[in-house]
């Protein structure tokens, strides 16, 4: 709840409040973070943002964010993302169902708020990588372990079988791509 606070201050309180950063540059990118984590109060006061494209700050001062660009991000949801595309597939067809039933979903559960998600004019569902994009990571983290032992003259190189086994090793539907990270530092690089 202290955070509204923050979000609020004046400039002269805290030049770093949201407020204070859009008085200064209202052509900007904000972007919320892991919204589910968010006290009932900030999302109160995004609401108000989202609806009427101002703020006002902790003298009262007007702050537009009609030319702002607001992102929003969040893992609610992700079990039931992860269920659905088990179930239903990934298809174009059954992600567009995905999209509706999810937000359905998500108010029920009382993560959210209706009039809060329906002042987003796009929702973004994302769906897990399969086994071929997380082999594409695992190769890409491979090119940066490659860069930074390149000033020792050394070079690691996978074979298909290496980078299946991290794949398998490391693929957590629920957690994306940051397992694989893990999973080559833990059996590559150590």
């Amino acid at each position: 709840p202290s955070d509204v606070s923050r979000l609020l201050a004046q400039a002269s309180e805290n030049p770093n409040s949201l407020t204070a950063q859009i008085s200064k540059r209202p052509f900007s990118v904000v972007l919320l973070d892991e919204l589910e984590k968010a006290h009932p109060n900030v999302l109160n006061v995004l609401l108000q943002m989202l609806d009427e494209g101002i703020l006002r700050d902790s003298a009262n001062k007007q702050v537009s964010f009609r030319e702002s660009i607001i992102i929003a991000t969040s893992n609610a949801g992700a079990q039931y993302i992860n269920d659905f595309m088990q179930e239903h597939g990934t298809e174009a067809a059954a992600m567009k169902n995905l999209e509706g039933s999810l937000l359905k979903e998500l108010i029920n559960q009382g993560i959210f708020r209706p009039e809060f998600v329906n002042r987003f004019d796009e929702v973004a569902t994302f769906r897990s990588l399969n086994e071929d994009e997380l082999e594409q990571v695992v190769n890409l983290i491979i090119v940066g372990v490659n860069k930074s032992l390149a000033n020792q003259k050394l070079q690691v190189a996978l074979d298909a079988g290496a980078a299946k086994y991290l794949v398998q090793e490391g693929n957590d539907p629920l957690l994306g791509a940051r397992p694989m990270r893990r999973i080559v530092q833990k059996t590559v690089e150590n």
